[in-house]
């Protein structure tokens, strides 16, 4: 069968926002179901101006193939994520202004705990094959804003963060940056909300890429990673990574993402440590993490299965500043995620310090309609709050987190 391609057949691509808005970038993508996972390509750009699209040959039945034309778009701090998909065949041509009622409105707001920083919201769009993102433009921050995305049927948007410093200009490489979430569908019409660059940062197990399968394993837990589950990285930042095997040293490493090989077939006790400092001119919350897993593993064969780790997040209401107010009280909630959360909590223990870690004082945890918080009295002279827990799952593995500055505290408005 011969196919000919001639680029005269091809029509404009046009997507506007309601509103007066400047295009960022663009992309013009397929995806095709395969049966084994599926194929998918993509062209990314600045816009879609001067981009001709046109299928050849017959469509493809039901959704087998789709094809997509997104392109996003700013107004002000303002963002139009724009994403309009075709079932069976590539699009030929297509110009579209996006109404108000196609849309829903996510607030965002994002922090950034020291000053002088700029930052770019990340919007991103998955479907079952592949997922396509960008970056927004930069503005100040901390800066609350507005993002608009379409919602066409099984699609879902994530949305992740990078801060750079003001006074630099920016070399495409963002010294904090918190990767998208696993991401979630929403409704046209609706408002929703999300908080990004705003602590408590600690390792999440849901952030980490994790499983072991014969003596292969892949062991990464981001260091600051935020407690929705977002992947955080800091650029500038001094990391440490241990693995030990029945008290030997197996693997060290200055990365907290550690790939090992060689494992012992056999089970065996493994304490997994990492340390994480970063400067307060970078953030001046979690300016330093530590966290140790004890578990044990033995070889699963063939077959790819997850070493029994757990995290344990802190989850207070904080401004963009991550701070609170000293002199009041503040209920933080406690995340419980991995190994622990699936087989059980046999124990769990909380302190705080407000020294820095000096000294700490135990935090009662509280269990509510199944949520696990405490609740601190901040001194009215403190200037920071320090967190540290300790849990072990119904199966005996252990995991002990110190989040030091986890937030900052200011003086109580009177």
């Amino acid at each position: 069968m011969n196919l000919v391609f001639d680029g005269r057949d091809a029509e404009p691509l046009a997507v506007t926002a309601p509103v007066a808005a400047e295009p960022v970038q663009a992309s013009v993508s397929w995806n095709l179901d395969a049966g084994d996972g599926g194929v998918y390509g993509l062209f990314h750009m600045d816009s879609l101006e001067g981009f001709s699209t046109g299928s050849v040959g017959a469509a493809v039945s039901g959704k087998e193939f789709q094809a997509q034309v997104g392109t996003m778009l700013a107004a002000g701090g303002d963002t139009y994520s724009l994403l309009y998909t075709r079932d069976g065949s590539m699009y030929d041509g297509f110009t579209h202004q996006a109404a108000t009622s196609e849309l829903a409105e996510i607030g965002a707001r994002v922090g950034a705990s020291a000053p002088g920083k700029v930052g770019s919201v990340h919007p991103m769009w998955w479907n079952e094959f592949m997922g396509v993102g960008g970056a927004g433009n930069h503005v100040a921050l901390p800066y609350t804003s507005k993002q608009y995305v379409t919602t066409p049927p099984g699609y879902r948007w994530s949305f992740g963060v990078g801060q750079a410093p003001a006074d630099v200009p920016f070399d495409g490489e963002y010294e904090v940056l918190y990767d998208r979430d696993q991401g979630r569908s929403y409704e046209a019409g609706k408002s929703y909300g999300v908080t990004l660059n705003v602590g408590v940062f600690a390792p999440d197990i849901r952030a980490g890429d994790l499983g072991r399968i014969e003596d292969f394993a892949v062991l990464c837990q981001p260091v600051f990673s935020d407690t929705s589950g977002r992947p955080g990285h800091t650029g500038p930042a001094v990391v440490k990574a241990k693995l030990t095997v029945d008290g030997k040293t197996f693997q060290e490493q200055d990365s907290p993402c550690l790939q090992v090989s060689g494992l012992p077939a056999k089970e065996s006790a493994y304490t997994l440590s990492v340390d994480a400092t970063r400067k307060a001119e970078v953030a001046r919350v979690s300016t330093r993490v530590s966290a140790e897993w004890t578990f044990t593993s033995a070889s699963p064969g063939n077959t790819v299965a997850l070493p029994p780790l757990s995290t344990l997040g802190f989850a207070p209401e904080l401004t963009p500043a991550s701070t609170a107010e000293a002199g009041t009280t503040l209920r933080v909630p406690l995340v419980v995620e991995g190994n622990a959360a699936r087989k059980g909590v046999a124990s769990l223990t909380v302190e705080a310090s407000y020294d820095g870690g000096t000294t700490w004082r135990k935090a009662p945890v509280t269990t509510e309609n199944g949520e696990r918080a405490i609740t601190l009295d901040h001194p009215a002279s403190a200037a920071s709050v320090s967190l540290r827990g300790g849990l072990k799952d119904t199966e005996g593995n252990g995991y002990e987190v110190t989040v030091t500055d986890a937030y900052l505290l200011t003086p109580h408005a009177s």
